[in-house]
């Protein structure tokens, strides 16, 4: 149903695509935040630390691999290349479902 409404409802799609931008951001920033707390020997809590670590493992290692694979197959020269390729992308997806047109998503070229 979910991947129905992604092809057929651009307002739905526009909204699923900006609240997973948003609880990415905000996990970001949390693990940001949770990282100057360590290094500063600020308190926090121990206990949510295994939670955080998955998810900065989980996000470092979706960003190298995919890195690496632009740097290996030779679709970008650089770290920062590869990067803003995505950072691109992410944009002109945001564009196209900002003016109402459906998006492809599994033929969308990155």
């Amino acid at each position: 149903v979910r991947v129905h409404k992604l092809y057929s409802d651009v307002a739905w799609a526009k909204e699923e695509l900006g609240g997973r931008v948003r609880a990415t951001k905000d996990e970001l920033l949390m693990l940001y935040r949770l990282r100057n707390r360590i290094v500063h020997n600020a308190h926090y809590d121990n206990s949510m630390l295994p939670l955080w670590i998955e998810k900065a493992r989980r996000y470092a290692g979706n960003t190298i691999r995919q890195v690496l694979h632009d740097l290996f197959v030779g679709r970008e020269r650089s770290i920062e290349s590869s990067l803003l390729r995505y950072h691109v992308a992410l944009a002109r997806v945001q564009q196209r479902l900002e003016k109402g047109v459906p998006v492809d998503f599994l033929q969308w070229e990155i």
